[in-house]
């Protein structure tokens, strides 16, 4: 069952057990090769562990797979800036795209957008349409899983890339206020 045995994989790679996400993962896809949901968390869980070859190469693959996924669009980005590949600019303007036309509208899936396109333009930096998005992601009656999920994606960013504690800090104390009053 290639679904659970992905999901593991991904449970794997959230407690910093990547040896054991990667086994997860690679049997998922072994399972179904055109997974495109596992190809893509294979391909975090690479970057997490500086392969980045081996990281672009899958999110490449999951994009190619599945050219709307927003999130393999956003890791290939972050990939790409960290390892100095040509096309960074390109696929971050692409995800601003995914994501500003998915939180178009009101449900569910239009606040998670909103709370990666946050997380996007962070990444990008764009502080200024990043406070705005702020506003955009809160007032979209966001849960506190959400609200945890962006908090949970800003850290891993602030790890990843080097972002201006100045201008991030305002942002996480806005999440978490919002959170704490929830």
């Amino acid at each position: 069952y290639a679904w659970a045995i992905a999901n593991r994989g991904q449970t794997y790679r959230l407690m910093h057990r990547y040896d054991e996400a990667l086994t997860d993962l690679n049997h998922a896809i072994q399972l179904e090769p055109d997974y495109a949901w596992a190809i893509a968390n294979r391909g975090q869980t690479y970057r997490l562990m500086h392969r980045y070859d081996e990281a672009l190469t899958d999110l490449n693959h999951a994009i190619q797979l599945d050219p709307e996924d927003g999130w393999a669009i956003y890791e290939s980005a972050v990939v790409m800036r960290l390892s100095g590949s040509e096309g960074a600019a390109e696929r971050w303007h692409r995800v601003v795209e995914v994501f500003q036309a998915e939180s178009v509208g009101e449900g569910r899936k239009a606040v998670w957008a909103a709370g990666n396109l946050l997380v996007v333009l962070c990444g990008l930096p764009d502080w200024q349409r990043a406070q705005e998005q702020v506003d955009v992601f809160l007032s979209g009656c966001t849960s506190c899983h959400q609200i945890k999920e962006v908090l949970n994606d800003l850290a891993d960013l602030r790890g990843a890339l080097s972002v201006d504690a100045s201008q991030l800090d305002p942002i996480l104390s806005r999440l978490e206020a919002a959170l704490s009053q929830s």
